[in-house]
This record gives C-alpha cells, structure tokens and sequence, in this order.
C-alpha cells in the first residue's frame, strides 16, 4: 500500500551505466514505484545500458545531454522546468555533480525539499566546484552517506553540518543473488573456462581508482605455481585496453578472461569461488553485496565501506595491495580447507542478509522523505 500522501519524487544522476550508484537509484525507483509513488530519473549526461532497461519498467527517465563546461546553465534551466512540470515534491541527487545541479535547479522552488546521497568519496575538486558544494550543503534537507568514512569526509570538508547526516548503508536483494542457483560445471562449460579451476571474479568498472593493475600483478604471482587458477574481469572502462595489455605482459591471457560490459553478471557470480576487489577507496559496493549474497568468499582491500562489509577471517580477507604476494598467501589459507571455504561462505551471505537488505535500505530513505515534507 502507498503512504500518504503520495510523493513525486525525482532522482537525478549523471547517467545510468552498470556501476553501483546506479544500481541503488534502480532500486530505489522501482521500489517507491511498488510501493504507489511517481519516481522520475533525470540523467544529465546520457541514460545509458541500465537507463535502458529500466524505462520498460514504466519509471519516467529524461536525459538532458549536458555540455561538458564549468557549468550548464541551459541544464540548468531545463531541469527546473522538469521539476515544475512534474510537481515533485522530492529531489534525491546521486553524487556531487548532481547535487550541485539539483540545488540550482529547484532554487525559490520552495515546495521542493531535497536530499542527497553521496555513494563514496569525491575526487578532488576546483576551488569554483568546492564553493558549489559548500553551497548546496547549506541547502539540503538530509545529506545521506553509504558509508562512514564518506559522510566524515563531507563533515571535514565542510560541505555540510554533522547534524544533517546519516549513513544509510546499500542494499540489495538477497533473493535475487543467492547460493548455488545455477550448476557451476554449465555455467563454466558455457563460458569456455575450466571445469577444475579455482575461479576468481571481479566486478566494476576498469578505472584507476578500482586498481585493476595490482589485481594482475598479485594474480600474476599466485598463479605462477596454480595453473588452475582463472580470474574472470567484469566491466569496461577507460583503462581496459591497458589492463589487457598488461595481462599480455605477464602471459596471463589463458588465465585471464575479461567480459567487457554485463548487464547481468549473476551467471559470472554463480561460476566463481571468489570475489576479489583490489580498490584504492570504495564506498558500499553493491557489486561485492552481490558476491556475499551469492556465497563468494570476498578477497578485497581494507578501505571505506568494505571494513563495514567485510569482517576479517570470519566473512571474507583483507588483500594488502603493498605485498605483492598478498593474494597468493590469503589463496593458500582459504586452500587449507573446505571446512573453512565453506563456513566463510555461509558467514558472507549470512552477513549481507542481516545487515545489507534492500528493504532496510529503503524504508529508511523513506521515512527522510516523509520527515522533509511533515
């Protein structure tokens, strides 16, 4: 049944392409959609691959086709008459750029009241960008981090008041990934990868901050004396071409298999034995909640949201990204036992179900919208 009074709520993103942010706005609209609200999603730059696939779910999704200059004002001006055109009662912005944007927009639109979530730390900004930000944290109603280290950064940062932020960590749909609902031998036998090899997966996009290249100088290293080892890449980005070149280098191309963009990576989640994420920061990773939930053994470096997810030697490792032989060392120790993989196993999707549910995720956005509008 919907609230009451139902909301016009609208999202804006800088796009819809595969990555985690992405998958929570999905999520959300879908859900307040269920649950009998209008949710509208505003893409700034373009709709992209998920954009794509959610329009056939009936959410509105507009795209705005940003210029790429210091400030659109033209996007400005557009998203302001889409905000009155719709009546909405809600803007949620994703992410700093967005946020700047939203503000702008719904500036003396006083029946408008917004919120923002930021899904990691932002990279370093102009002086003109920090101002905007500094700004539009004046203007919030709730400032939503997915992690602590996130929201004490925006605090630091004086982007906006300690008193108006939360942390409300991501979820997902534990239904959705779960353990062993495909036969791995058909799902490996499908995608030409050993039937006997001691999988290794991983799941983003390939961008200097995911560090993809010490992902392939530690396996590099544990694989040199475990022929049976295979690590499977999935995602895209700007430095996939250097990553492929750098598995050339090491003669890993018989071990090594990158995907390029998947909209579904289930198949990819239930062949595997491990997830591995090598990142320099992360918020909450929708994509290692998807691994857990599927019952892989989580291998991931110690930084932001994981230390939340992750609880060492009880539900995954941590990778030390300065030792380069790190991952051999931890593969060695989950090597010891199929007691040991097994009760890791269960401890990930056990952790994931209790503490990173969908539901949870979005009942508590919910009643911030109601709070904003009572």
């Amino acid at each position: 049944m919907p609230r009451t009074p139902t909301l016009n709520i609208a999202h804006i993103v800088l796009s819809l392409e595969v990555g985690g942010l992405e998958k929570v706005v999905l999520t959300l609209a879908t859900e307040q959609q269920k649950q009998g609200h209008k949710a509208v999603i505003v893409c700034l730059d373009k709709i992209g691959t998920l954009g794509e696939s959610l329009s056939a779910k009936g959410i509105t999704i507009l795209c705005l086709k940003r210029k790429q200059s210091r400030l659109d004002i033209n996007t400005v001006s557009k998203l302001r008459k889409i905000l009155k055109e719709n009546k909405i009662d809600i803007i949620h912005t994703h992410n700093v750029e967005a946020n700047i944007y939203g503000m702008l927009s719904s500036i003396l639109l006083s029946n408008i009241k917004s919120i923002h979530t930021q899904h990691g730390i932002p990279d370093n900004f102009s002086f003109i960008k920090q101002v905007y930000m500094n700004i539009s944290g004046r203007m919030l109603g709730r400032f939503i981090s997915v992690s602590d280290s996130a929201a004490q950064h925006a605090v630091k940062n004086h982007w906006v008041n300690k008193k108006k932020t939360e942390v409300i960590i991501n979820g997902i749909d534990t239904d959705d990934f779960i353990t062993g609902g495909s036969d791995k031998n058909t799902l490996r036998d499908k995608y030409n990868i050993p039937r006997n090899a001691l999988i290794l997966v991983t799941v983003s996009r390939i961008e200097a901050v995911k560090d993809h290249a010490t992902m392939i100088e530690q396996f590099s290293i544990a694989a040199s004396n475990k022929q049976y080892l295979h690590l499977i890449i999935v995602g895209d980005g700007s430095l996939k071409n250097n990553i492929e070149k750098l598995v050339d280098q090491k003669s890993l191309r018989s071990f090594v298999t990158l995907t390029g963009m998947q909209t579904g990576v289930k198949d990819y989640l239930q062949l595997a034995d491990i997830f591995i994420m090598t990142s320099i920061s992360e918020g909450i990773s929708i994509s290692l909640l998807e691994a857990m939930s599927t019952g892989l053994i989580p291998l991931v470096t110690p930084v932001g949201g994981n230390t939340q997810i992750v609880a060492e030697h009880e539900s995954g490792y941590f990778i030390d990204i300065t030792a380069p032989d790190s991952l051999k060392k931890t593969i060695n120790t989950i090597e010891t036992s199929d007691t040991l993989r097994q009760e890791i196993s269960d401890n990930a999707r056990k952790k994931v179900i209790e503490n990173f549910s969908k539901d949870v995720m979005i009942e508590k956005y919910m009643q911030h919208y109601e709070a904003l509008l009572s």
